[in-house]
């Protein structure tokens, strides 16, 4: 414990506790449970998906060696030809994984990411693959991924992955509203055989 008399080079007076550091028994993170899709029906959810995810005991007993979040994403076809969404990757596997598969498996934050606080609706994250901000192409109608979460240590390293969670983009955007309709009386039979009947015609001109 240093003093008003200790000098430089000179081993402090007072001992109050001993650290010992062993490099070959790192801390073992735990894997997060796996993220939870928030689907969006409304136009705010066109092509994107709206994720969070949960800490369980073992990660908040882990919280103070731990720094954020990453969040990637892997490909159905790719990932479940692998056993990936109940069996993920390794760490070291995932960075190889990054360089080697990079149209199949990719990291979609760059900073950590930080839980929000809120009710259990509010997402962490929003993934549109950039594309509201004209940083990659959009999702297509239908495509499907895997989700998957890693808790980050204090030096920006991923621990291990939680399971999957699959997630389909959706086209939310409602059609343009009818342009030149006409509304009309008209005699139809229906069924075919019955006495015709009046009902109304409803016409529209296609958008181009």
């Amino acid at each position: 414990q240093p003093n008003a008399t200790n000098l430089p080079g000179v081993a402090f007076s007072e001992v109050i506790g001993r650290l010992t550091l062993n490099v070959n028994q790192p801390l073992a993170l735990p894997a997060p449970p796996a993220p939870i899709h928030l689907p969006d029906l409304a136009p705010t959810g066109h092509l994107n998906a709206k994720l969070r995810w949960e800490d369980n005991d073992a990660l908040r007993r882990a919280t103070p060696f731990t720094f954020g979040y990453d969040l990637y994403r892997m490909n159905r076809a790719f990932a479940e030809a692998r056993g990936y969404p109940t069996n993920p990757p390794s760490p070291n596997t995932l960075a190889t994984l990054l360089v080697s598969h990079r149209t199949q498996v990719s990291r979609v934050n760059s900073a950590a990411l930080l839980r929000v606080d809120g009710p259990d609706t509010t997402p962490f994250y929003t993934d549109d693959n950039g594309a509201a901000l004209g940083q990659g192409l959009p999702f297509v109608n239908g495509q499907q991924v895997y989700y998957f979460v890693a808790v980050r240590d204090l030096l920006g390293q991923p621990g291990p992955l939680s399971p999957g969670t699959l997630v389909t983009f959706c086209d939310r955007m409602p059609p343009e509203s009818p342009r030149a309709v006409e509304v009309t009386n008209a005699r139809v039979r229906i069924p075919a055989n019955a006495p015709p009947t009046t009902r109304l015609k409803i016409a529209w001109k296609a958008h181009a």
